[in-house]
């Protein structure tokens, strides 16, 4: 019986842990460059050049809001583990932390919602930039899709209607070329990804159901199946 109870509260323990990580917010996109600055050339990256990726992060981590006005709430990430912000386009692969979120509530002349994932200071492997930072804007034209300008502990990508990435860099080198600076602009296609929590604990309940089913197949001495 104490034996059960231990075994009882490991798992009580386990799934209150999983919790705490229900709050991570991660999605995961695909899209396409439609414009450019540069021209063409730069490292193979030109209009019509696909690309994928994912972000996640922990809104909990997040700084105090560091704008004064309702309309705009600009808030900064620590770097953190649960905190990722990749990209691969041209056979290039960008990995870094999510920087900063920004969320906008019936803002600006146009009275429009909108949330923009930021990645400061991320270039591939080989690279070298005096500043890069990509961003995931999505907009809400109705403007209803938040509340106010808070930090939002969920997300749900169905409630704006445009998503676009953008990429700002300067004075990038590269293998097999430099450039002074270039900005880039695309349109996403995201899809949420499952959150971890929700996997993890999809996994603890099999988990139960499989044990108490091994038990009961002891008892009648049933071979297992």
């Amino acid at each position: 019986m104490r034996a059960a109870l231990i075994a009882a509260g490991m798992i009580v323990a386990c799934a209150g842990t999983d919790f705490v990580h229900a709050d991570l917010i991660t999605y995961t996109f695909t899209g396409q460059i439609t414009s450019t600055t540069f021209g063409s050339g730069f490292a193979g990256i030109d209009v019509g050049t696909t690309f994928s990726g994912s972000f996640q992060f922990d809104p909990s981590l997040a700084g105090p809001d560091g704008n004064s006005g309702s309309d705009l709430g600009v808030y900064s990430l620590a770097p953190s583990p649960d905190s990722f912000f990749n990209l691969s386009m041209a056979g290039w692969d960008f990995i870094g932390p999510v920087s900063g979120v920004t969320v906008r509530n019936n803002f600006g002349p146009a009275v429009v919602d909108g949330l923009q994932v930021r990645t400061d200071g991320t270039v591939p492997a080989g690279w070298t930039a005096t500043s890069s930072s990509m961003f995931v804007s999505f907009d809400d034209s109705t403007a209803t899709a938040h509340a106010n300008d808070l930090m939002p502990t969920s997300f749900d990508p169905a409630k704006f209607d445009a998503v676009n990435f953008s990429w700002r860099v300067s004075n990038a080198t590269y293998p097999g070329g430099s450039s002074g600076g270039a900005l880039f602009a695309g349109t996403v296609t995201m899809s949420a990804v499952p959150e971890p929590s929700s996997a993890l604990l999809a996994m603890t309940v099999a988990g139960l159901g499989l044990r108490k089913r091994r038990r009961a197949l002891r008892r009648t001495g049933s071979p297992r199946g």
